[in-house]
């Protein structure tokens, strides 16, 4: 499916600062569930890229005196592929279940099911990013 996206972020200040500095994190990346064909981002200054410890494109915004109020949009079109990355209607994503070393259960908790046993009645559970 193919989605064009607009996304503005507005700021409006009782007294305008004498400095701004924001660190936007808006722009997709291409990968396997989307290829993002066009992107932009609309700003009162110039943006310097970079990329995050994580791999995302980043930019940030830098203003002497910027007004009481900023405006900054970032649009684009996207195009995803259906089934991919899409959270499950009623379930958590599986990478959310996966034991890692940090998640498994020590002896204390094996040893005690009925102590840590979920509730008779659980509350369902979207997935997890809460």
């Amino acid at each position: 499916m193919r989605v064009r996206i607009r996304h503005r972020t507005s700021y409006d200040y009782a007294r305008a600062p004498r400095r701004v500095v924001q660190h936007l994190r808006l722009t997709p990346a291409s990968g396997p569930q989307q290829t993002v064909h066009d992107w932009r981002i609309e700003a009162p200054g110039a943006l310097a890229p970079s990329t995050d410890g994580f791999g995302n494109s980043c930019h940030e915004l830098r203003l002497d005196r910027p007004g009481r109020s900023l405006r900054i949009v970032a649009a684009g079109t996207v195009e995803t592929r259906a089934g991919d990355g899409l959270r499950p209607v009623g379930g958590p994503l599986p990478d959310c279940l996966a034991e890692t070393p940090l998640t498994a259960a020590d002896e204390r908790v094996r040893a005690s099911p009925r102590r840590f046993a979920p509730p008779s009645r659980a509350i369902p559970w979207t997935g997890c990013d809460a």
